[in-house]
């Protein structure tokens, strides 16, 4: 990398406040910041939050190795897009260097600017390195090639911790020295054979007394397309995208879908790989229906056993008539039961024929002997004479929208709704209810929230209700089970009023924290950083939430 070198961007700013390219009378504050000055609304001239799952960045691989073909995406989970790096693939750490670098930002006529941005950092072997291995760069002279660019470093006030996905504010990174020109931004991804952890970016944006900017068209991002493009007939094959705790379009209207699905991070590539669970009946993972033309598709994956009691897997497709299996059973398998380990990724492929039109569901099965969980990713079909016939799309499942609203902390305890809030080093965060395919388990994927006078704002979907019977309170979750204290520390739910165990005290603490402890069990709610997910425990060891009402 020519031309580069290290100018020291401290951010020194308490309350928004600014180094002007030229003298000015005044420094901007932060509305409500409580210093006692006038206050003015600070505008925005560009930002991006990755939501639509598309980027105005241009993602630049300077150096790949390991059979790496990219290093940045967009991704997204639970609706929230953001952009994510990793070097890992394999179940291995590779060398790289990786660019995700801004659209050009206009400050020819801003005298103060600022950027800052959240992020989260995970999986590195040595958390000492992330602030050398994990960079963010500024340019005046970029023109497409990262190596020819002249790029001095930017000093970002906070890192997160280095071992969770909870996502943290940079804090406030002074870009005064570009006003007055265009400025382009870099977030520089390296890794090493022995050191690959994933980072995440959100929330981009850029602050200043200039003119705001008109986002650049958009181009659509091959690894999460609106529309599969190419070859591969499937979105989401990399299980990159999820919403509700399940992967975006891995659900068949059919009864194909009859698997228990969870995320995990021991991927093939990127972040996540899906864990389908086993059982004493044959599990499947299904694609949501195609009705694809005839001709000759291959599927191919990645998969490995989840434990080491292994694991046996078959895959095909089965036929879908009005939304039903075609004959009640009429599954078309491979029938090769590939046995599987944990210890390594198994590539597998398939081709099968299709002599009319038809409308299929793809299926990835867990055989009953031995019943035992195992992981996919990085799936795939393609053709060299079929398609995809129009009205037969692949376009990615529409999440379900959920309203978002203002919550605020309570001291007493009336029916009502709420949501499950604790204060961690890293933050605040929201209780998330257990997956949709879940009765039972921990509350894991808290999501981070802002805590400002007393209030968050969260995702309806995230809330619980609370009403007053006799001997305490129940709990239901925003589709209406009930909660109860499950076996070992974690919960367990159900559809119906249970006969017992669903009963709860909650008690007001002097710092506003509450007790909810189950009244049969006698276990207390509380977040455990070291499982980041909320549990309930005999014993008060971990973190003690807040209850926040709308």
């Amino acid at each position: 990398m020519k031309k580069i070198f290290f100018s020291m961007l401290v951010a020194t700013m308490t309350a928004f406040t600014f180094t002007s390219c030229e003298d000015v009378p005044a420094a901007y504050e932060i509305p409500g910041g409580g210093n006692g000055g006038s206050t003015t609304e600070v505008p925005t001239l560009y930002s991006e939050a990755f939501d639509d799952n598309t980027t105005a960045f241009e993602f630049k691989d300077v150096n790949l190795t390991g059979g790496l073909t990219r290093v940045w995406k967009v991704a997204s989970y639970n609706n929230n897009g953001y952009l994510n790096a990793s070097a890992f693939l394999n179940n291995a750490s590779h060398a790289s260097e990786s660019w995700a670098v801004s659209p050009a930002i206009n400050l020819a006529d801003s005298k103060k600017a600022v950027l800052a941005f959240s992020h989260a950092i995970n999986k590195l072997s040595d958390v000492s390195t992330m602030k050398d291995m994990m960079t963010v760069w500024a340019s005046t002279d970029y023109t497409g090639d990262v190596s020819a660019a002249t790029w001095k470093q930017l000093v970002v006030p906070n890192y997160p911790a280095g071992t969770s996905w909870t996502f943290v504010e940079s804090g406030d990174i002074d870009l005064t020295e570009y006003c007055g020109n265009k400025v382009y931004i870099g977030f520089k991804y390296t890794s090493t054979d022995e050191n690959s952890g994933g980072w995440e970016v959100d929330n981009f944006t850029i602050k200043g007394d200039g003119t705001p900017m008109v986002s650049p068209d958009k181009p659509d991002t091959p690894d999460t397309p609106d529309t599969p493009t190419g070859s591969n007939l499937v979105s989401n094959g990399d299980f990159e995208a999820w919403t509700n705790s399940l992967p975006n379009n891995w659900k068949s209207a059919s009864s194909a879908s009859n698997a228990k699905l969870s995320q995990s991070t021991d991927a093939h590539s990127g972040q996540y790989s899906v864990c389908v669970a086993g059982g004493a009946k044959n599990q499947r993972l299904a694609y949501k229906e195609l009705t694809l033309k005839p001709g000759t598709y291959k599927m191919s994956f990645y998969t490995k056993a989840a434990t080491a009691d292994g694991a046996v897997v078959d895959y095909g497709y089965v036929k879908v008539v009005d939304g039903k299996i075609s004959g009640g059973n009429d599954y078309i398998y491979a029938k090769k039961y590939d046995k599987l380990t944990n210890t390594e990724w198994t590539a597998i492929s398939h081709e099968f024929t299709l002599a009319e039109k038809t409308t299929v569901a793809l299926v990835i099965a867990v055989i009953k002997n031995p019943g035992k969980d195992l992981l996919v990713d990085d799936f795939s079909l393609t053709t060299a004479d079929g398609g995809v016939v129009d009205g037969g799309s692949t376009e990615p499942d529409q999440p379900e929208t959920s309203t978002t609203s203002t919550y605020t902390l309570v001291n007493q305890i009336t029916d009502g709704t709420y949501v499950l809030v604790a204060k961690t080093d890293a933050g605040y965060l929201a209780a998330s209810p257990l997956a949709a395919t879940y009765n039972y388990g921990y509350l894991k994927n808290p999501v981070s929230v802002t805590e400002s006078n007393g209030t968050v704002k969260v995702s309806d979907a995230n809330a619980f209700t609370i009403k007053k019977v006799d001997g305490g309170y129940t709990i239901q979750d925003a589709t209406g089970y009930y909660f109860m204290n499950g076996a070992y520390n974690s919960f367990s739910r159900s559809a119906e009023l249970p006969a017992s165990g669903h009963i709860w005290t909650i008690t007001v603490n002097s710092d506003k924290t509450v007790s909810i402890k189950n009244k049969e069990m006698g276990k207390t709610i509380q977040y455990d950083t070291e499982f980041t997910s909320f549990g309930a425990y005999e014993e008060i060891k971990a973190i003690l939430p807040f209850l926040y009402k709308k």
